[in-house]
């Protein structure tokens, strides 16, 4: 475990804005492959030797240029913001309670 440095440590509050930034900032980046595995993870599953029918994925790279097909960048990144309000609360959540506990812990020592 790394040792706990008070001197290096933000105060709570910007230890919260910092993990809602990041929680945010994680989840919008990552949206379209979100969105690509989700349609891949919600189709149809065929048997072996079942002819594969018009419009199946392939896989990710064709569930990507799919949407991209359908609106470009919009549809890339569509449901993002509610992918952001859903992780920056649970990003905020672990990363201030994480903090929170070393620095108790430290204090404790």
């Amino acid at each position: 475990m790394r040792s706990y440095q008070p001197e290096k440590s933000l105060p709570p509050a910007l230890t919260l804005l910092a993990s809602a930034s990041a929680g945010t900032a994680a989840s919008v980046v990552t949206c379209p492959l979100d969105l690509a595995k989700l349609r891949l993870q919600t189709q149809l599953r065929l048997p072996p030797g079942v002819e594969i029918p018009e419009g199946h994925l392939h896989g990710l790279r064709d569930a990507m240029l799919r949407l991209w097909r359908e609106g470009g960048v919009r549809a890339l990144f569509r449901g993002a913001g509610a992918r952001a309000a859903f992780h920056a609360p649970s990003t905020c959540i672990t990363f201030t309670t994480f903090e929170e506990l070393a620095r108790n812990q430290s204090q404790a020592q």
